[in-house]
């Protein structure tokens, strides 16, 4: 059986002028009847987001995304199937970006892709919305947390992500250098920017209820937020110390977008 929330993450492929030059992570996210692809907006843009200038050094910027997804498909008496295909998306509509980034702009290194299509609801996807779980998920420094992502672009099988897992490594409830980032402490490679960063709970655990104890083995689940690459990585020494920005800046972006 396929752990439902396998299907919240996505492997994205970048291309410019139909030559592929990048791979990242990005998820699904739902605002009244709307969805958006969240990820970071260095894959969407191509560039540094402290710079803006082109990551790659022959300064190709990406023109559109193909999203690996698994779609399903009925095969009778009540079962389905899946396959996985790329779904392809321009990433500019008359020489300007689809995407939205953040009020506060490019440094906030978040973006998001409104998406509309008939067929996403047929797609084996899982989708965030604000506040799931906030009522009974409570994060605090040291707890578990799993990146779903895609190592160097490597998958786990068909369209579905790896489950990378770590700690949170600084207080959540403090930004860091004033801006909305909480530290995590995890082994993660390039294709994983733009990866849902998730506390994943089943049976019996502590909560904001006190001792709480999921239905079955449904897990409940939380956002603490999107993951945006290492720090650390030009020294000799890398600490292992990744940032996430926190699912509070990613729905503010989505109910209050800027171009």
């Amino acid at each position: 059986m396929i752990n439902t929330f396998s299907n919240c993450a996505h492997k994205i492929k970048l291309f410019c002028n139909d030559i592929y030059i990048a791979c990242g992570t990005g998820f699904f996210v739902k605002f009244e009847n709307t969805f958006f692809f969240c990820s970071n907006w260095h894959n969407f843009s191509g560039r540094d987001p402290r710079t803006g200038q082109p990551l790659r050094r022959d300064g190709a910027i990406p023109d559109l995304i193909k999203i690996e997804m698994n779609v399903g498909e009925p095969i009778g008496e009540g079962k389905m199937t899946s396959r996985t295909i790329d779904w392809a998306i321009p990433l500019t509509f008359e020489d300007k970006p689809s995407w939205f980034q953040h009020q506060r702009g490019q440094i906030f290194d978040i973006a998001c892709l409104p998406i509309k299509h008939p067929d996403l609801l047929r797609y084996h996807i899982v989708h965030f919305y604000s506040g799931m779980g906030a009522d009974i998920i409570d994060f605090d420094v040291a707890d578990q947390i799993f990146i779903l992502g895609f190592p160097k672009g490597f998958n786990a099988g068909r369209a579905y992500p790896i489950w990378k897992g770590g700690t949170i490594a600084s207080e959540p409830s403090i930004d860091i250098d004033n801006m909305p980032v909480v530290l995590i402490d995890a082994i993660t490679r390039e294709g994983m920017s733009g990866s849902p960063v998730i506390a994943y709970k089943v049976g019996a655990f502590n909560s904001r209820r006190g001792t709480f104890i999921s239905d079955g083995n449904r897990p409940i689940v939380r956002l603490l937020g999107m993951y945006s690459g290492r720090i650390g990585v030009d020294g000799q020494s890398e600490m292992h110390i990744g940032r996430a920005w926190k699912a509070d800046a990613i729905f503010e972006m989505i109910h209050n977008p800027a171009k």
